[in-house]
């Protein structure tokens, strides 16, 4: 591995039988931070460069003749630690984040010469294939998932997870009007009170604090408020969500409900 001490050198050659060497030779000057020993055939030192897997051949020779070996030897890069801060993803759909460009961070030497993700990113998102950066803007929601990312390079690969959760805007509600007066047994042109939604989102549900008077219903699929009321009422506070995947958006009325009055 490039610029790392390796428990394989040095290399000393094996000799088998008698004959005592006199020279020795090898067809190729070894890689960068690697020496050959002229005076034993021994390989020794640390490389300081890549390299694809090449052949050698060294001679030990003598008045009797040569007899050669060969060695294959590669050098791969180091692997650098490879992390994303931060590490999980909370988006908004359809809104600009700051936590994009998300770059990934390499701890150590080696350089990086392929990136790689493990699924397609949700509409909006992109991968860089040359620097391992996710960047853009969500189109779609996306319940919580997890990616793997792989760093490469000739020494093999790092890899980091991450984990996106897109969610959604949430409109502002709002009542118009805000306080309903009603009169006890009687038709009232304030009802059906319909919601008000102001900006993008979808509401998945609805929700209110409190039981309404009777003979007035709540729509827990749209949030309206209908029915004739049959209870007097003193004027009372209620609160009113709309929920979606990114919070709440709550509003406000007062409910009144007076007697009729007699001719």
């Amino acid at each position: 591995t490039n610029n790392t001490v390796s428990s394989d050198l040095p290399l000393a050659p094996t000799l088998t039988g008698p004959g005592e060497i006199t020279s020795w030779a090898i067809n190729a000057s070894l890689p960068n931070g690697l020496n050959f020993g002229t005076s034993n055939g021994t390989i020794w030192g640390i490389p300081t460069q890549l390299l694809t897997t090449t052949n050698f051949t060294i001679w030990a020779n003598n008045s009797g003749g040569s007899i050669s070996a060969e060695i294959n030897i590669s050098i791969v890069d180091q692997i650098p630690v490879l992390s994303y801060s931060p590490s999980t993803l909370e988006l908004t759909n359809n809104t600009v984040s700051s936590d994009l460009p998300l770059a990934p961070t390499l701890t150590g030497p080696g350089e990086i010469t392929s990136w790689e993700i493990n699924a397609t990113l949700p509409s909006g998102l992109n991968f860089g294939t040359s620097n391992g950066t996710i960047w853009g803007t969500p189109t779609q929601l996306f319940n919580t998932s997890n990616f793997t990312i792989w760093a490469n390079n000739s020494g093999g690969s790092s890899s980091a997870e991450i984990n996106i959760t897109i969610i959604d805007q949430v409109p502002i509600l709002s009542y118009v009007p805000s306080s309903l007066n009603l009169t006890n047994n009687t038709v009232s042109i304030d009802l059906p009170l319909n919601a008000t939604l102001t900006g993008p989102g979808e509401i998945t549900s609805w929700a209110i604090n409190a039981t309404l008077p009777s003979g007035l219903n709540f729509g827990t699929t749209n949030g309206t408020i209908w029915g004739i009321p049959t209870q007097l009422f003193n004027t009372s506070n209620f609160t009113i969500w709309a929920n979606n995947s990114g919070g709440s958006s709550s509003a406000e009325i007062n409910i009144t409900i007076i007697d009729q009055v007699p001719i």
